[in-house]
């Protein structure tokens, strides 16, 4: 995952969904972290609830609990005809 800084504030998180390039342009970035894999709970392990659908997994850095969020269950990247209206080259920005 890659972080582009354009105009002023705005940020575009570059990253890989299904074999894709995509970009999501957010408002801010609070922190940038690496958490050690021995750290990161994938969500399997938790109970599966309506609260925790678009969980992936997650990390424990420090102190602090990191919730890593399943772009999948967010996007509806499996949708061809989405992708291919949404872009003309192999990459796909997208409005947070």
């Amino acid at each position: 995952m890659w972080l582009t800084r354009t105009r002023g504030f705005q940020v575009i998180i570059v990253t890989e969904v299904n074999g894709k390039i995509i970009g999501l342009t957010v408002d801010r970035v609070l922190d940038i972290a690496n958490i050690p894999e021995d750290k990161i709970q994938l969500a399997t392990d938790f109970t599966a609830q309506e609260k925790t659908r678009y969980l992936r997994a997650m990390g424990k850095l420090g102190n602090r609990l990191i919730l890593l969020l399943d772009l999948n269950k967010i996007m509806d990247f499996e949708d061809e005809k989405f992708v291919n209206d949404k872009m003309s080259s192999e990459e796909i920005i997208l409005n947070f």
